[in-house]
């Protein structure tokens, strides 16, 4: 399938497998396995990104938290909020105000030396760059705190960054459709950093 392809995007999904219909399992299914294989870079911003705040809250379900599965209805119903090209990410927050996540990314909030990212025991996915990011922020000078993110952190943010294993890490540039309009984040210093030492894999 990769023949003739120097780099690309492997896209790996396994599912239970075909059985009859409702949801109880027999224990007879064989899993399925499915490889698809795209091009890299397409739709890849290379400088800082502009991303909006959505009204799709994530669904709270302490159970899955963390887990990337097929039910992404909530990001995809929040990805239909906007249709404008300049804004790359939508933020999605939790019933409690709490920000939570992007459509398809993970989000960190630096402010001094410490490093705030969501706390996902409740709902969002784990990501594979999340965790990445997680482990080496301390070989760039900062501190990890993983807990709730509420709108005025967003707003006092000395920066703001978004992560998934496809782009890497992204900078943002400015927040649209805050209740203080347009809120533009002035530092991608951390960003940077991580971003060489993971260029250097």
């Amino acid at each position: 399938m990769a023949s003739g392809r120097n780099e690309g995007i492997l896209k790996l999904i396994v599912t239970r497998g075909s059985g009859p219909r409702g949801y109880r399992a027999s224990g007879r299914e064989r899993a399925t396995r499915i490889a698809t294989l795209h091009a890299l870079g397409l739709g890849i911003p290379a400088a800082a990104v502009r991303v909006r705040l959505c009204t799709t809250p994530v669904s709270v379900n302490a159970h899955l938290a963390g887990l990337k599965t097929l039910n992404r209805l909530d990001s995809v119903v929040a990805r239909a909020e906007w249709r404008n090209a300049r804004i790359w990410e939508g933020l999605m927050g939790d019933p409690d105000g709490n920000w939570v996540c992007g459509t398809m990314s993970n989000l960190f909030v630096r402010r001094g030396a410490l490093l705030t990212t969501p706390l996902l025991n409740r709902c969002g996915v784990a990501g594979v760059m999340r965790r990445w990011v997680l482990e080496n922020a301390a070989g760039v000078g900062l501190r990890v705190e993983q807990r709730p993110i509420r709108s005025e952190d967003l707003m006092s943010a000395e920066e703001i960054f978004m992560s998934n294993a496809v782009v890497g890490i992204r900078s943002v540039s400015a927040i649209e459709r805050t209740p203080a309009g347009t809120v533009r984040i002035p530092c991608m210093d951390a960003a940077g950093q991580l971003r060489a030492r993971l260029d250097l894999l």
